[in-house]
């Protein structure tokens, strides 16, 4: 998909394999944020597509929360056995648990696709 650019829901979302991966492995953040954003002509907008992610057994299991429209869900391994469930103040939330407040991307997606060298390394 070259030059991706989400510009409605049928684009499939901007969060996919590579995100998740980043997030996982990531120190700089303490929950996988599976947030997809875009912007049609009714302006900016968020949701949460379909998504199956997985971790490895040596990297520990992180909450996964996501933004759909103006609501934040925890939707798996929420803190201190929280269930899944609305996060009714984002804020709050992460300020309870001494993590940042889920930002967006400063561009969309993180890692758009792109055609690869032959031999070229992927993780």
């Amino acid at each position: 998909m070259k030059g991706f650019k989400p510009s409605s829901l049928s684009t499939g979302g901007s969060f996919g394999c590579r995100e998740w991966s980043y997030y996982l492995q990531s120190d700089k953040h303490p929950y996988i944020d599976v947030t997809s954003y875009g912007k049609d002509q009714f302006g900016p907008y968020s949701y949460i597509r379909p998504i199956l992610g997985w971790g490895r057994f040596d990297i520990p299991p992180k909450p996964v929360i996501g933004k759909h429209g103006k609501v934040w869900v925890c939707l798996h391994e929420c803190p201190n056995g929280e269930a899944p469930g609305i996060i009714p103040d984002i804020k709050a939330w992460a300020k309870a648990n001494n993590w940042p407040v889920p930002k967006p991307p400063k561009k969309q997606p993180m890692f758009p696709d792109r055609e690869f060298k032959r031999g070229e390394f992927i993780d």
